[in-house]
């Protein structure tokens, strides 16, 4: 109340927190009741970061400071650059003086979308391979995002012209109508440079379905008013393009982007745009090349695949990748200087937006007389084939908390007996609903042993060739 308190009534100091009692209440007990709510760590209503003063960094590259610390701390304000935390300057901690336990769900850097909270595991290896800080990506890249992961119309690491010129899987794409495109592009965050010195610009495109014209790489000023550099891929031809550029007096900030460049692209077919590399010095910087991976994310995205991995400890990308290769039913190859996703789905599937046809065709017909030796296939008996599957993965639905999974061969375990895999851990999966489309079982799938002329040694891992002949089969 305001004014003098009466019998039973107190006034209150916001600022001071002291309460004033009517003499006449003196000697008693007052009981004061308060009424509150508390935010709890699963909350879905409210704003717990609000009521508990939290102030939330996503961890940016460059990341701003804290205002608090800038302010209050000057010289001790980093922005902390790639790391996502939360701060208050003015946190309640009770009488304890001790941080609350407080529980977050992370949102990754790569949610699909669409009410899917985990990353497609196609830009997951790409992240991995392209990555600069924590990725196989060269550090002397000057370009943020070369897997051209954050995109958009605005705000992204990328920023597009317009919605004609689409992010696909790494890459840029537009899609070809018979005419001239007009100019369509994208271009990339400011990139700090010296004037006087050297840099090197490479980056991939792809114009076979170009019939005229000559899609570009350019380096242009921030406000893409200025352009000091290009370099155009010739009608027809698909490959890296590389060059070198003098940065000129004055500039200081410059913006890497691929631009249609008013080319004609057949109707319906794709222009593509990939793997930009801006760097220091005449050479380019050496990175791996992960070549288009449409089929592979399209077999995840059509099958309900998404994954959420966390790398808390030191391991090896090829480990990272093998990984997610054997949750998804698919393959690493390394050919023609590209790395390579094949998939081992040989069945359509439609979903989430994605229509996976695989490709079932073979590329060779063999016989004979393509070998050079007989052909030995190795396959184990029926009877020890394992025929229950164990899937250790965190739930979602249960506080991230390790759950198992189990799959069975009814049929076979009537026949043969139960006999159990050893479980395998899968803790990107994080629901019971995405079962891993692992390839083998412990003991392995069938395999052929073979040696074929020349002719006939362009063939890679997923695909399809037929066999027809002598075959000689050995018991595992």
């Amino acid at each position: 109340m305001t004014g003098a308190p009466g019998a039973g009534q107190y006034s209150l100091n916001t600022v001071t927190g002291q309460h004033t009692f009517s003499s006449s209440d003196a000697g008693k007990v007052m009981t004061i009741t308060y009424a509150y709510s508390e935010p709890t760590s699963n909350s879905t209503t409210g704003a717990p970061a609000s009521v508990l003063s939290l102030t939330l960094f996503t961890g940016q590259r460059p990341q701003t400071p804290w205002t608090y610390l800038t302010s209050n701390h000057p010289g001790q304000d980093l922005g902390y650059n790639g790391i996502a935390y939360v701060a208050s300057s003015a946190m309640d901690l009770g009488d304890s003086g001790a941080l609350p336990n407080l529980s977050y769900e992370v949102l990754g850097i790569m949610p699909f979308g669409s009410g899917i909270s985990d990353a497609e595991p196609g830009s997951i290896i790409n992240d991995l391979v392209t990555n600069p800080f924590y990725g196989l990506g060269s550090a002397g890249n000057l370009i943020t995002d070369p897997g051209i992961l954050s995109v958009g119309l605005s705000g992204a690491y990328w920023t597009q012209s317009d919605v004609l010129f689409a992010k696909g899987y790494g890459t840029f794409t537009y899609a070809g109508t018979g005419a001239a495109s007009g100019f369509h592009y994208a271009y990339t965050r400011p990139i700090s440079v010296t004037p006087g010195q050297t840099y090197t610009l490479s980056g991939f495109i792809d114009a076979t379905q170009v019939s005229a014209g000559s899609p570009s790489w350019n380096i242009f000023d921030p406000t893409i008013s200025t352009g000091y550099f290009g370099m155009g891929q010739t009608p027809g031809a698909s490959g890296v393009l590389s060059g070198t550029w003098i940065c000129p007096s004055g500039v200081t900030q410059v913006v890497v982007l691929c631009d249609t460049s008013n080319c004609t692209v057949n109707s319906g077919q794709l222009l593509r745009f990939a793997r930009p590399v801006f760097s220091l010095g005449t050479t380019p910087v050496s990175q791996v090349m992960l070549d288009d991976y449409t089929n592979f994310s399209g077999y995840c995205i059509a099958n309900g695949i998404f994954l959420s991995p966390v790398y808390d400890s030191q391991q090896t990308a090829a480990q990272c990748i093998q990984d997610i290769l054997s949750i998804t039913n698919a393959e690493a190859v390394w050919s023609e200087g590209l790395l390579k996703l094949k998939s081992y789905g040989d069945t359509t599937a439609v979903a989430n937006g994605a229509i996976f046809s695989p490709n079932t065709t073979p590329i060779y017909d063999l016989d004979g007389t393509a070998f050079l030796d007989v052909v030995t296939v190795k396959r184990p008996s029926v009877a020890d084939v394992m025929n229950s599957v164990s899937v250790e993965f965190v739930d979602r639905s249960n506080s991230y908390n390790v759950a198992v999974a189990e799959g069975k061969d009814e049929a076979h375990i009537a026949i043969y007996g139960l006999r159990k895999a050893r479980p395998k851990t899968a803790h990107s999966i994080t629901s019971s609903d995405q079962q891993p489309r692992s390839r083998a079982l412990p003991e392995g799938p069938p395999r052929a042993k073979r040696r074929v002329l020349p002719t006939h040694c362009l063939h890679q891992s997923g695909e399809a060739v037929t066999l027809t002949g002598w075959l000689r089969r050995a018991e595992a």
